[in-house]
């Protein structure tokens, strides 16, 4: 059984790193991507089904991802007027 959810990480990480790859070549940002394969993935009979409680989707990704964002955004307005002044 551990071997089954091994071989689903290890097949996602490889999916998602060659998605983003994809994205970042065709200058599309690269959560489309992943949104679009996520949906053709739960078509796909006979995988594995996972659970994750909402609660902890939000713990695990939406917090970093916010808090990454703002920071990107907030050195990208400051180095924009440290190179005008």
């Amino acid at each position: 059984m551990v071997h089954d959810y091994l071989l689903l990480i290890v097949g996602l990480l490889l999916a998602v790193l060659l998605l983003v790859m994809v994205g970042q070549k065709l200058k599309i940002s690269y959560p489309i991507f992943l949104v679009i394969a996520g949906l053709l993935l739960s078509f796909i009979p006979g995988i594995l089904h996972i659970r994750i409680d909402p609660e902890l989707v939000f713990l695990i990704f939406f917090n970093p991802n916010t808090i990454r964002s703002s920071l990107v955004h907030f050195l990208e307005g400051f180095l924009e007027m440290e190179t005008t002044d």
